[in-house]
């Protein structure tokens, strides 16, 4: 059974979520191509970046949970040194 703890920061999560949705929902199709604050990304591109990133964690989260504590499928764990970013600007979008 989860915690209190673990249960306020998954409603939390949710009503942010849930909060970001009925704000994104308000842009019109101007401002989603608008420039963003992030050099070379528009309001779409960090939109479909945090997007990306949150069913990324989700995955790794589940897996997790399950008790795998291996890389995901098809990755290894870096070796030390090793940076895991990924590209950003343009390069991402083109990726």
């Amino acid at each position: 059974m989860p915690s209190n703890s673990t249960t306020n920061l998954v409603e939390t999560i949710i009503a942010e979520a849930s909060y970001l949705k009925a704000f994104l929902e308000t842009l019109d199709s101007q401002t989603w191509q608008s420039d963003s604050s992030s050099e070379g990304w528009t309001v779409e591109d960090v939109v479909a970046h945090l997007a990306g990133s949150a069913v990324g964690w989700s995955t790794n989260i589940k897996r997790a949970v399950a008790g795998d504590s291996g890389p995901p499928e098809g990755q290894s764990f870096l070796s030390s040194g090793d940076r895991a970013s990924h590209p950003s600007g343009p390069a991402a979008r083109k990726s």
